[in-house]
């Protein structure tokens, strides 16, 4: 029966670890486009670039490194998050969970996000198995989606409500990582765009 266990909790670490690679060496590359309250548009030109370059041990476990190289909006190198596998679930120093490939069922992870001293919106993020596949401009891709489901605060940009259609998609492929994401991107005069992250091109180093 032991042996049995052990055998089960290595196959469920493999399937998440090939949805969200960690290797040193790994890095993704994401352009843009977007919807807007005064329309749509693309841009693969304002590069995103994620590497993972090192580890570090924090508490005792080893963590992944996730860096983001400079780009239009930063000039600098930063540091995203510091993450690793636990027991199937990819988890960060903070014991945020963001991705399982075999839990359907729980909430995962609890996102509030403030704008000034104000609770802006809430999301709360649950894995999903989507029944078609996501193109992106470096290919076309079976997901697992790390959806998050928004609830708004109304009195701060009601008219997002409609644009932002309360979901925020993490698209993960196996063998890949993120293809495509979503997030919210604010402007002068209330304006107000949901911004497509989406892969251009990668590297996956070999186990």
């Amino acid at each position: 029966m032991i042996s049995l266990l052990v055998f089960h909790s290595c196959k469920k670490d493999e399937i998440t670890i090939d949805y969200y690679p960690l290797n040193i060496g790994n890095y993704w590359v994401y352009g843009h486009d977007w919807d807007g309250m005064s329309g749509s548009g693309y841009d693969y030109l304002t590069i995103d670039s994620i590497f993972i370059q090192n580890d570090t041990i924090i508490n005792g476990f080893t963590y992944f490194v996730i860096e983001r190289a400079p780009n239009l909006f930063n000039e600098d190198w930063s540091i995203v998050d510091n993450v690793r596998d636990s027991l199937g679930y990819i988890v960060n120093c903070k014991g945020d969970i963001l991705f399982s490939s075999t839990n359907f069922t729980d909430i995962l992870f609890t996102e509030v996000t403030l704008l000034g001293s104000d609770t802006f919106y809430v999301a709360s993020y649950q894995m999903e198995e989507p029944d078609y596949n996501i193109k992106v401009p470096a290919g076309s891709f079976r997901v697992l989606n790390y959806k998050g489901t928004v609830i708004e605060n109304d009195n701060i940009f009601p008219p997002w409500v409609e644009l932002f259609n309360k979901v925020k998609n993490n698209y993960y492929a196996m063998g890949i990582g993120k293809v495509q994401d979503s997030y919210l991107l604010a402007g002068g005069q209330g304006e107000a765009r949901i911004m497509h992250r989406k892969l251009l091109r990668y590297n996956i180093v070999a186990k």
